[in-house]
């Protein structure tokens, strides 16, 4: 057939890009502090807790002589660092949002987010403490360490090697980082998720300090040489 000269214009154009496409990004962020915040906030409130411990002892060894029971106990040693936590992460998102700059989606999110993660992570790390003693301060360490390897934070899950991707549904990092990112950018993925994994950290936190509370309780009562009756002899 015969074509006009603006008719072959059109075919040629249409032959050398037959598809074309517009994109429209949802929750876009402008800048590279939006991406890494959500990890390194989640690292300031586990390292947060973890300095809380280095400054006070998991339980008062003058409430546990006095045979205090083990809630009372246990709320003695993890309700004070709870609110130093909560100072903690007010400190950390104002410091973000207002002297780093990092925009966030929904600010009042972002703090009560915050506020649970510290929450959670206090708790995590009094129970480490309150159970298995200076052994506790090595465990967070080293859940530290494998948790901003495998929380997702800078690179892609499907990067990391095999190990990571197995264990970074169950991280309480995975969550946190999750949950800040919804904050930050909007569109949170899966709050009901995040939030469950959360509450059940939390939960096993505050179970290791009850156990850790009844041993404490035991040890404290249990007669010293200097109180054991003497042996006739």
């Amino acid at each position: 057939p015969a074509y006009t000269d603006d008719e072959s214009d059109a075919l040629s154009e249409t032959a050398a890009e037959p598809v074309q496409m517009s994109f429209e990004r949802a929750h876009e962020l402008t800048r590279f502090g939006e991406g890494l915040a959500p990890l390194f906030l989640a690292i300031s409130l586990w390292v947060g807790g973890m300095a809380i411990f280095l400054m006070m002892p998991p339980f008062s060894s003058q409430a546990a002589a006095r045979g205090v029971g083990p809630v009372r106990l246990l709320a003695g040693g993890l309700v004070p660092a709870q609110l130093l936590g909560l100072v903690q992460t007010a400190i950390a998102v104002g410091a973000l949002h207002w002297l780093v700059g990092v925009s966030m989606d929904d600010l009042p999110l972002m703090m009560g987010l915050a506020a649970l993660t510290s929450v959670v992570f206090v708790a995590l790390n009094h129970g480490f403490g309150a159970l298995f003693g200076p052994v506790g301060k090595f465990v967070a360490l080293v859940l530290i360490a494998m948790q901003i390897s495998g929380a997702g934070g800078t690179y892609p899950v499907a990067t990391l090697p095999q190990f990571f991707q197995v264990i970074h549904p169950y991280l309480p990092m995975t969550h946190a980082v999750d949950a800040f990112r919804g904050a930050i950018g909007g569109g949170w993925i899966d709050p009901a998720g995040d939030l469950l994994w959360l509450g059940g950290w939390l939960l096993l936190g505050i179970a290791l300090g009850l156990a850790g509370a009844l041993k404490e309780g035991r040890r404290a009562s249990a007669p010293t040489p200097q109180d054991a009756e003497p042996v006739p002899a």
